[in-house]
C-alpha cells in the first residue's frame, strides 16, 4: 500500500512539472549584427538560395518615420527543416532584417528557438494532440551563423 502511495505522489509531481514547464510557451531569441558591404539584391539572392519558408515580418512601426527612425528593407522569418525529408519535429527559425544605410547594410539576425514541451503544450491547447513541431535553438543558431557567413 505504501509502495502504491509513493508510485502516486511521484506520479502527481511529474505532472504537476509536466503543467507547469508545458504552459511556457515563450520563444527565445538570440540576436547578432554586423554591417555588410553587399547590395540588397545579394541578400535578397542569398537568402532566396536558402531552403526554407519565408514569411514577412510584420514590422510596421507606426513612430519610425514620425521620429526619423529607419524601416528595413528587408525583413523576413525563415523556418526550415535541415532533417533527412524534413521530417522530425525540430526545425529551424531565424529573423533576417536588413537596413540600408546608404554605403552599406546593416544585418539582424535573430536566432529563435522554443521548449519541445512549450511546443507540446501549445499543440494540446490548440486541440492538435500530436506534437507540434518547434524551433530548436541550437540549430536555429547554426542555421543563422551560416547566414551570416553567407551575407557578411
Amino acid at each position: 500500500m505504501g509502495f502504491l502511495l509513493l508510485l502516486f505522489v511521484v506520479l502527481v509531481v511529474i505532472l504537476m512539472i509536466f503543467r507547469i514547464k508545458g504552459n511556457d510557451t515563450r520563444v527565445n531569441s538570440d540576436a547578432i549584427e554586423f554591417d555588410t558591404q553587399k547590395t540588397v539584391q545579394q541578400i535578397t539572392g542569398a537568402l532566396r538560395s536558402i531552403k526554407c519558408q519565408m514569411d514577412r515580418l510584420n514590422n510596421d512601426d507606426p513612430l519610425a518615420t514620425a521620429d526619423g527612425g529607419l524601416q528595413p528593407v528587408i525583413a523576413v522569418l525563415m523556418v526550415g527543416n535541415d532533417t533527412l525529408f524534413g521530417m522530425g519535429a525540430k526545425q529551424w527559425g531565424v529573423q533576417a532584417i536588413v537596413y540600408e544605410l546608404g554605403n552599406k547594410r546593416h544585418v539582424e539576425l535573430v536566432a529563435l528557438g522554443e521548449s519541445g514541451m512549450g511546443a507540446a503544450w501549445r499543440g494540446y491547447a490548440s486541440g492538435d494532440s500530436s506534437m507540434s513541431k518547434y524551433c530548436d535553438m541550437g540549430k536555429s543558431k547554426k542555421k543563422r551563423d551560416e547566414i551570416a557567413q553567407m551575407l557578411a
